[in-house]
């Protein structure tokens, strides 16, 4: 810890120098009257792009349509390529390309503040040209006058103004924030109008204009003329390779010179407005909590004064208002953060049902914090909660993205360092009460929320509409379950110091120990990775080398002194089974449409096969014929007809099930089977109606319900169809690998960096229970992954895994209910409590979880799926599981609604994915759990290759597996064949591989319960073949 009566344990804390991080910037040339930050990095072959075109003197009628001029670049195309062709060409030449609005405020002025617009994009170093091209027709060539462009306007600017509502209830404080910043920053002014209440209240007012006229066409297109016109107020930065500098200086300077022009726009001539500072700001909204942001202004990023502020704002989030916003006034959250570049300190609350105490308590917390008798341990973890932002991984695309945005020099940010560890009681106190509690006269403050006795004009509140009318009937829905806000609810109790600085008060951000210098462990963009590297001389060492995020192989690679490597495979998730959010997620419409979906799509295919093996096909001088409904099939005649498979079972399941247990009736015993002999009807339907089928010919089939297929016969004398053939669709189209799409153009985009492929490491139903019953093969799996309990040769082939990927049921149960007689009698409390009920809660599984991931991620990347044990919705498909549970390990997530590759990705259950080039196709295992159900073998593999034949992972639902219910399109249906075909949570270890007509290839791999076999696979992601390692204790016979 750092003494500050002791000035040497200060310098010591440094660890080095403002000479030493000016070592690590970047160079800064000029092309073509361009500054270019030019950034040299091991970049594993990519080139990452970034420009800045600032604008001067923006007039504010343009500035709001900013935001959807960005989105428009994205949607409308060019007079010679539609957007899909497009979107195609950046999905085969570029990792993604993107436009945005820049604002920033100049670290020695608060009131000096720059906006434009903000290009990026990466490549591979050879598709660096075709990066720039895609970028400069997206650009210069959007054509706002395309017979589309009106249409695309439309949707965006109807989605803009219905999703207002949504943004707001779940992100009210962000914009109470954006409000009160505005009266005070002209940074905040700029984000107000552009991302804010008035860009909310624009997007209404646009979305009520009867057409898209020239009123909104004519600024997207001045826009797009002061782009192409901006070249002498634009900068560059590219990190890329050393090797591939020469290559970026070239296509970047033809870049330059064909998109940009030096002349300047007349109608850049308009100055600033001055800010408008209203002291109290409501919004009625019809919501039964509120959202709060109340801000001030301070000083500027270089003056000393504002290092004071952001450790005070970690005092009084933790010491003060989570216990005065939270636990006595019931709000979900509240705190204060203080942004240091921009000079503005703040406070906010959210979801809070008590806002007059909230008002109450921000307007006394400059007196607390002067009264207030500050200790040395205060201050410490208040000084760490600060660091551990400024520590943060970061990926190398972000490397110099400080000083190219903001200005911020690497001296300025040592300084800043060095000041923020010098931080004192005493200039904490002057701190407080200069700015909160002289300043506050100078305050703004808005609320969001239903209006209530206390907004009183007269006591100066200003009263504005934002205009949502029908948009805000209801209050959205927050998208993370119950356990998930109990888990929140623990680790804000329990964690006093969780992760909150000056630029980060959402607290996404890992807890680090302070180190003087920046920390490079484990960025979430995969694709950015370098391979890392470990020397390991003494064990002092390997632990200063875990610290920046090297593998973990420890103990024989302390004793033999070896250098080890382990590569991250390429990893692209596809996101096929994300659920909508906000007004696009319901649940009003029936099951029935995801069948007659699911019919529209595969009985095309299906009729395909019946086609091409019954055409000609004849009985009895007889020919089949095809009939388009199954209610069209007469008696005495042979056809063949489509329809979608219904299994008519008395043993399955029905609604009073469920009525019983939630009336705690004693629930019938569960089945392992459904099948029942004789009484067991198969149907086929479709829209017109059902039919019987029957026949010994059905005996031989696998069928469950939900799967589409055709059938040749008859209809016999009691009306049932008597089957003599039956076909299902076979195995979907499959991609080449390597490809990014099905098209026969797709480019292939193999990493050659990497020699040979490596081996992805598959393990489910870890059964994380938090005792001591799994520790032993827990410890030994996660020693085995970081190479501790091997020898040097061993450890050598386990270097070559290049992903963990866990299928499911993670812990041994999410929150189990209990039964009536476990129960326990309870005397009802007088006392209120806070935090989780024990009783109802265990965090133990979920802590040890983490603590598990948290000693894997530095080594190796995860990718975890939900099961149906985790904490996450039961329904199909599982959403990922919320990076609230997982404190420690969350600082390798991405960012939320970033579009990087994450290093530790939480997806859903199903989930796809391209790993190495495969496209791989895995689920937790409920849907092959529940046809295991229907039918009478215990044949798992004939299961898992049904499904694929079948084109749909989870054909039962939505009959007996529960899921959303799906309207336009059932996301069950597999439009591509994977390569790799895992299932989790199954009883026993199972691989082959699955043929199809075309030459389709598929390996479906039956991934054991680890809990109960201590079993681990190895897939070789060369030659796709599988190997097991068991872990278990050594018994003699």
């Amino acid at each position: 810890s750092t003494n500050e009566d002791d000035p040497s344990s200060t310098k010591k804390s440094t660890g080095i120098t403002a000479a030493q991080c000016a070592d690590q910037s970047t160079d800064c040339e000029s092309c073509d009257n361009v500054k270019v930050q030019w950034r040299e990095a091991p970049t594993n072959g990519l080139t990452y792009f970034r420009a800045l075109s600032i604008f001067k003197n923006l007039p504010t009628e343009l500035r709001t349509f900013v935001p959807l001029f960005c989105d428009a670049l994205m949607r409308i195309g060019t007079k010679t390529k539609s957007m899909e062709e497009i979107e195609d060409l950046i999905k085969l030449k570029t990792g993604g390309v993107s436009f945005g609005y820049h604002a920033c405020t100049s670290p020695t002025n608060t009131s000096a503040c720059e906006e434009g617009l903000s290009l990026s994009g990466f490549a591979l170093d050879q598709n660096v040209s075709a990066l720039y091209d895609l970028i400069r027709t997206i650009i210069l060539e959007t054509d706002f006058d395309g017979p589309k462009a009106k249409a695309s306007l439309r949707e965006l600017i109807q989605s803009a103004a219905s999703g207002g509502a949504d943004t707001i209830a779940e992100s009210g404080h962000a914009y109470a924030r954006r409000v009160a910043e505005a009266g005070i920053s002209p940074h905040g002014n700029l984000l107000e109008q552009t991302g804010g209440i008035s860009q909310i209240k624009h997007m209404v007012s646009l979305a009520s204009l009867s057409e898209i006229g020239d009123d909104i066409i004519q600024p997207l297109k001045t826009i797009q003329q002061l782009v192409a016109a901006n070249v002498s107020n634009m900068r560059v930065a590219i990190t890329c390779g050393a090797e591939s500098t020469s290559i970026n200086e070239a296509a970047l300077q033809g870049f330059l010179s064909s998109t940009f022009s030096s002349s300047e726009s007349s109608s850049q001539t308009q100055s600033s407005q001055a800010l408008t500072r209203n002291a109290k700001s409501f919004f009625p909204l019809p919501y039964q909590v509120y959202y709060s942001g109340l801000a001030l202004p301070t000083v500027p990023y270089t003056d000393a004064a504002g290092a004071p502020l952001a450790v005070l704002a970690q005092l009084l989030t933790h010491k003060h208002l989570h216990r005065e916003i939270r636990e006595r006034g019931g709000a979900y959250g509240g705190g204060a953060y203080s942004r240091a570049l921009d000079g503005v300190f703040g406070f906010y609350s959210y979801r809070d049902p008590n806002p007059e105490n909230t008002i109450k308590v921000l307007d006394n917390v400059g007196k607390w914090a002067v009264d207030r008798k500050w200790t040395d341990r205060d201050l410490e973890d208040a000084k760490l909660s600060v660091f551990q932002a400024l520590d943060a991984p970061r990926s190398v695309s972000e490397e110099g993205m400080t000083r190219f945005v903001s200005g911020v020099t690497p001296d300025m940010e040592q300084t800043r360092r060095q000041q923020l560890l010098d931080v004192s009681k005493e200039q904490v106190r002057d701190a407080a009460e200069r700015f909160l509690v002289n300043g506050m006269s100078s305050s703004s403050m808005a609320v969001l929320g239903a209006r209530k006795s206390f907004v009183d004009e007269a006591q100066g509140w200003k009263v504005q509409e934002i205009g949502l009318g029908g948009a805000a009937e209801a209050e959205a829905e927050a998208e993370i379950s119950p356990l998930c806000i109990i888990c929140m609810i623990m680790m804000t109790t329990k964690l006093p110091r969780r992760c909150m600085d000056e630029d980060d008060p959402n607290g996404e951000m890992k807890l680090s120990r302070v180190r003087s210098g920046r920390c490079d462990a484990s960025p979430s963009d995969a694709g950015s990775q370098p391979s890392h590297n470990l020397l390991v001389i003494d064990t002092q060492l390997q632990h200063i080398a875990l610290r920046h995020g090297a593998p973990k192989f420890g103990r024989c690679a302390v004793a033999a002194s070896i250098t080890l490597q382990r590569t991250p495979s390429s990893y692209k998730p596809l996101r096929s089974f994300h659920l909508a959010k906000g007004e696009q997620k319901h649940y009003q419409q029936q099951y029935a449409d995801m069948y007659f979906a699911r019919l529209a799509v595969l009985k095309p295919a299906v009729e395909r096969v019946a086609s091409e093996a019954w055409d000609g096909f004849e009985i009895g001088g007889d020919e089949v014929h095809k009939v388009d409904r199954v209610l069209d099939v007469r008696q005495g005649e042979l056809v063949w007809v489509a329809g979608t498979v219904y299994m008519e079972m008395p043993l399955k399941p029905n609604i009073l099930d469920d009525i019983s247990k939630h009336h705690w009736i004693a629930a019938p015993p569960p089945r392992l089977k459904f099948t029942s002999g004789e009484s067991d009807q198969i149907l086929l339907e479709d829209e017109s109606g059902r039919l019987r089928l029957t026949g010994s010919f059905l005996s031989s089939c696998l069928l469950v319900t939900g799967c589409i297929v055709a059938v040749m016969g008859t209809e016999n004398a009691n009306g049932d169809f008597e089957v003599i053939d039956l076909k299902i669709p076979e195995l979907a189209p499959q991609p080449e690998r390597w490809s990014q799409g099905q098209s026969d153009g797709a480019t292939k985009k193999k990493d050659t960096k990497k020699e040979k492929a490596g081996k992805i490491a598959i393990v489910s139903t870890l059964g994380v229970s938090g005792d001591s019953g799994d520790t032993m093969a827990l410890d030994l799996l996660v020693e085995y992954l970081l190479g501790e309990s091997t020898s040097p040769d061993e450890q050598e082939k386990i270097s070559s895994i290049s992903r963990l990927l866990i299928a499911g049921n993670s812990l041994s149960s999410a929150n189990p209910i209990p039964s009536a007689e476990d129960l326990p009698a309870k005397k009802p409390s007088a006392v209120k409590k806070y935090g989780y009920d024990a009783s109802a809660y265990n965090p133990a599984p979920t802590d040890r979880l983490d603590s598990l991931l948290e000693s894997l991620l530095p080594s190796i990347p995860i990718t975890l799926i939900p099961g149906e044990q985790d904490p996450t919705h039961t329904s199909l498909p599982q959403q990922p599981m919320h990076s609230a549970l997982f404190p420690r390990s969350r600082a390798y997530m991405a960012a939320p609604n970033s579009e990087d590759t994450a290093w530790f990705d939480t997806v859903t259950n199903p989930w796809e994915g391209d790993v190495d080039g495969w496209r791989i196709l895995a689920t937790g295992g409920q849907p092959i759990d529940d046809v295991f159900k229907y039918v009478e073998g215990d044949d798992r593999l004939e299961m898992m290759e049904a499904t694929l034949r079948w084109r749909l992972c989870a054909p039962t639902a939505p009959d007996t597996l529960w899921c959303y219910p799906f309207q336009d399109k059932d996301r069950f249906v597999i439009e591509a064949t994977p390569h790799v075909y895992i299932v989790g949570n199954q009883p026993r270890f199972e691989s082959t591989i699955v043929e199809g007509p075309d030459g389709q290839s598929c390996r479906i791999i039956s991934v054991p319960r680890f809990k109960d076999t201590g079993e681990l696979l190895l897939l070789d992601a060369e030659t796709l073949e599988v190997e097991v390692v068991k872990f278990g204790v050594y018994q003699e016979a």
